[in-house]
């Protein structure tokens, strides 16, 4: 029955997939004492890196999709995209998606998203008594892709090469106008 802290990093991940994760381990659906009778089992998560999220289709979810606010006066209801918000507070995005895969129903909702530590930046901006009480790391929903100048030189050895190149091709038009006339 004792509450852990997990870190969770979102370099990279999509924030609706991590959400699905994340509420998951702040009800404690995860423990195997889990019950529908049983409540405030739920552990604490530390999640970092929300800054650099990473949405599945940049055109269709940065632009398109509105969070939805209500202030329950007539005719006061506020939308703004997802780019929007992340401007805003880079840490909106991922509380708002958390909280969307939560039952509304919960009473715990409040209770159970107070537990989620949301920081913008890597771990030097999380609070020491928080690194001190961190026990595991919940695992990523979606591999973190590697640019190419992040391989080795014989990774890239590794890969099969479909063609070779010719020593005279040219592979930027603006060594055309380097070469003689006459070749």
């Amino acid at each position: 029955f004792a509450r852990q802290y997990w870190l969770y990093d979102c370099y990279k991940q999509c924030p609706m997939l991590s959400a699905e994760r994340i509420s998951r381990y702040l009800r404690g659906l995860h423990k195997p004492i889990s019950a529908p009778d049983l409540t405030e089992v739920g552990d604490f998560v530390v999640v970092i890196n929300t800054r650099h999220i990473a949405a599945k289709d940049n055109s269709r979810f940065w632009d398109r999709l509105l969070y939805t606010q209500h202030t329950r006066f007539p005719s006061f209801r506020r939308e703004e995209t997802m780019r929007e918000m992340h401007c805003r507070d880079p840490t909106l995005v991922m509380k708002s998606e958390i909280r969307a895969t939560m039952p509304s129903k919960l009473r715990e909702r409040p209770i159970a998203l107070a537990r989620a530590f949301l920081h913008p930046d890597g771990l030097e901006t999380v609070n020491k008594n928080l690194l001190n009480n961190i026990t595991g790391v919940i695992e990523q929903v979606l591999p973190v892709p590697k640019r190419l100048d992040e391989y080795s030189k014989q990774e890239l050895d590794e890969v099969p090469r479909l063609f070779e190149l010719p020593e005279n091709h040219i592979l930027d038009r603006r060594q055309l106008s380097d070469r003689p006339k006459d070749a």
